[in-house]
């Protein structure tokens, strides 16, 4: 085990005998930085929501993407981007030993056209980012496999869901946040296995429950109370959740639930070993991971399935023996890359698509044996790449990801700015962009909306709706409309954004803190805010109480 001080907070953090055994199999120094300074720093490579329109610079054609006009380079299409038209190879240049490689790598970055968005291998869902084989959906965010979803985040296959984050194996649900193979569920938070359940938090394979917490195995409660199928039937008609004004109220009550009323875990981890962190499903050896399923012997990641890998994100479709890897599917061996998808041995590459044996390189296709978008032979590649990796150990940039400095991304316009977020005079006094507030002036909301969802005409879809929170415009699609009137659901009144935010007051920090379990008084890491002053008890305890 060793002590170092991170070179960017200061703070002190442990490389455990674990993190050398892996560092040592990779073939990477120690990093230099603690965890959380190296999450952020992936964060901030990484724009999720922050979409603009612009055009394809190859065919022209309008698109969704995730680079503002003003960044420095050509964007192009999809089509465009896996067409013939063009190659990464075009812009090959010799790595030149009198230079840093970071330099070099931002100069190569700024010359090859970048893909829009995140997104691949997806049918009819053009407004989507950070999505793979997805149908019919839109503005849905980092999330696989997903068919006619809108408005959600990491949302991972499933089918007809709306305005929900983090969800797993459901259907037909409406504001959620954590829940594993539900169905028909509304504003339900942190659940599994449990159907037609609304306004809940904590429920385990349970029917027809409303305003319920901490229980399972249980149908047709109210507030934890049992009922009978038509006095429940009754309340919950009264309860008027199809009108706006019904919705926020039992909003309301399921947030003093959160927060007041309900027994919480010290974390959620399910049938998981010798693991910690928050949000795990199927682990072993996970230490100190978020929202990850399916994953072995992995530290420091979060979103994703994987497996041997270290200081990762939003990874799927099983990557092995990665580092310091960000946005990607099904890597193996592959090292300081983002936005880069079934690739292996690469290392310092940015959106490079079913390659293999590749560095710092950007945007190359079906390529092998490359450095800096050049071509190499097999055994010119390998002479060279050893050479390189002592060079930049000399100039103190090899075993670190690329500074948040070189993002091609405002820090402000990234998830960075979500999970640690900073204001514009502490982003700029650190170096970092900073994307300045859009100047533009909403439009006035003209058309007051109806209360109840079966007053509201299909032409809403035509009108242009203020947020109340924070007065940006924002216009209803035809499938949210039919959604909503399916599943008997008011019309939002805040914009994509503020929902999102506002379900994320349910989403606990990535970090843990040690406080004592509210019962036995044991000392127990949890994820929970402190200052929240919740239930919050061991696991032992948590068992032994829950109804």
């Amino acid at each position: 085990m060793e002590q170092k001080n991170c070179k960017n907070c200061e703070i002190e953090f442990v490389i455990t005998d674990l993190d050398q055994e892996f560092y040592k199999k990779i073939d990477v120094p120690v990093p230099k930085l603690c965890p959380d300074c190296r999450y952020q720093r992936r964060l901030a490579i990484r724009n999720e929501s922050s979409l603009y329109k612009r055009k394809c610079d190859l065919c022209g054609k309008d698109v969704v993407a995730i680079y503002s006009a003003d960044k420095p380079f050509k964007q192009f299409c999809s089509a465009c981007f896996f067409g013939d038209k063009w190659s990464g190879k075009d812009h090959g240049k010799d790595f030149d030993f009198n230079r840093s490689f970071l330099e070099q790598f931002m100069e190569l970055q700024k010359n090859v056209p970048k893909l829009n968005t995140g997104s691949i291998n997806n049918e009819n869902s053009e407004y989507t980012n950070f999505c793979g084989d997805c149908k019919n959906c839109y503005m849905t965010i980092a999330s696989e496999k997903a068919e006619d979803c809108y408005y959600s985040k990491l949302c991972q296959t499933n089918k007809d869901c709306c305005d929900c984050d983090y969800l797993w194996d459901s259907a037909l649900c409406y504001d959620c946040v954590n829940i594993h193979n539900c169905y028909n569920c509304v504003a339900c938070i942190q659940s599994q296995n449990s159907s037609d359940c609304m306004f809940s938090y904590d429920i385990r394979s349970c029917r027809n429950c409303l305003f319920c917490y901490n229980l399972s195995n249980k149908e047709y409660y109210i507030f934890n109370k049992k009922y009978s199928q038509d006095e429940y039937a009754a309340y919950k008609k009264a309860l008027g959740a199809n009108t706006y004004s019904g919705y926020q109220n039992a909003f309301k009550q399921l947030h003093r639930i959160f927060v007041n009323d309900s027994i919480h875990k010290s974390f959620d981890i399910v049938s998981c070993e010798n693991s910690t962190g928050d949000n795990l499903k199927n682990c072993k050896n996970a230490t100190h991971c978020f929202d990850m399923q399916d994953t072995e012997d992995c530290a420091y990641c979060a979103e994703g399935d994987a497996k041997d890998c270290y200081d990762c994100n939003n990874i799927y479709y099983k990557p092995e023996l990665c580092y310091e890897i960000i946005s990607a599917l099904q890597l193996y061996n592959c090292k300081f890359s983002f936005y880069s998808h079934y690739c292996t041995n690469i290392s310092y590459c940015d959106a490079c698509y079913y390659s293999t044996d590749l560095f710092g390189c950007v945007g190359l296709q079906h390529a092998k044996f490359c450095i800096l978008n050049k071509q190499y032979s097999e055994e010119e590649y390998h002479k060279l790449v050893p050479k390189i990796i002592e060079h930049i150990k000399a100039t103190g940039e090899y075993g670190e990801n690329f500074p948040i400095s070189a993002s091609p991304f405002a820090y402000n316009e990234t998830i960075a700015s979500e999970w640690f977020p900073m204001t514009r005079e502490q982003a700029l006094e650190k170096g970092y962009k900073w994307m300045e507030k859009d100047q533009k002036e909403y439009v006035k909301q003209n058309t007051e909306i109806a209360d109840d969802i079966n007053d509201v005409p299909d032409s809403v879809t035509k009108e242009i709706l203020s947020c109340r929170i924070c007065d940006k415009n924002y216009k209803l699609i035809n499938q949210e409309v039919i959604f909503y009137k399916r599943q008997q659901l008011p019309i939002p009144r805040e914009c994509p954004s503020c929902r999102h935010t506002k379900r994320m007051l349910f989403k606990n920090p990535r970090k843990l803190w040690e406080v004592d379990c509210s019962k036995c008084k044991a000392k127990i890491s949890t994820t929970y805010l402190i200052e929240r002053k919740q239930i919050i008890y061991c696991e032992k305890c948590y068992l032994d109480t829950i109804i």
